[in-house]
């Protein structure tokens, strides 16, 4: 089974990614990671000599190559379920869990330095606003949403969802 974790950034997807793989001893893919290595320079590079665009195309392309890993936890970038494709890839080839931190968390969990170093989190109300704009995409493309509290660390977190997980009725 794949695991697909979506959320906006610093939402906790990488984090608590990693706890779970290791919990259910699958894999770990960080798609951002992934995009990065197969481009060979970091996500702002690859913005700012091509354009967010061509990035979307690089980070489509570098999803699609994940069928191979039949049981795996993978963190989507933020963007990766914008495009409507993304979203149907999604729904066939896993279990999308949204990661739902207020956007007032998201401001406490990342440092001014780290924001910078985000393409889209430069400018902190062009931020807010694009986090209130991906929040209808996310609620669509979700199998499970799982509010983030600002108090909760990743463990908390993964035991509420493993907690949310054992409610859902079986599938098989």
């Amino acid at each position: 089974m794949r695991w697909f974790l979506m959320g906006f950034m610093g939402s906790g997807k990488t984090e608590l990614g990693r706890l779970l793989a290791e919990r259910w001893q699958v894999p770990f893919v960080d798609l951002d990671r992934l995009v990065e290595e197969r481009a060979g320079r970091p996500i702002a590079a690859i913005f700012a000599e091509e354009g967010e665009a061509s990035f979307r195309h690089r980070e489509s392309l570098a999803l699609r190559s994940l069928a191979g890993h039949e049981s795996a936890v993978i963190a989507l970038g933020g963007g990766t379920p914008l495009a409507p494709e993304n979203r149907d890839w999604l729904r066939r080839n896993g279990t999308t869990v949204w990661l739902n931190p207020s956007f007032e968390t998201i401001l406490e969990r990342l440092p001014p330095a780290e924001r910078a170093h985000r393409p889209l989190f430069a400018e902190e109300e062009r931020a807010a606003a694009l986090y209130r704009e991906r929040l209808a995409v996310y609620r669509t493309a979700a199998d499970l949403e799982l509010m983030v509290e600002p108090q909760e660390g990743p463990e908390e977190v993964l035991q509420r969802l493993e907690a949310k997980l054992a409610e859902q009725p079986c599938s098989t």
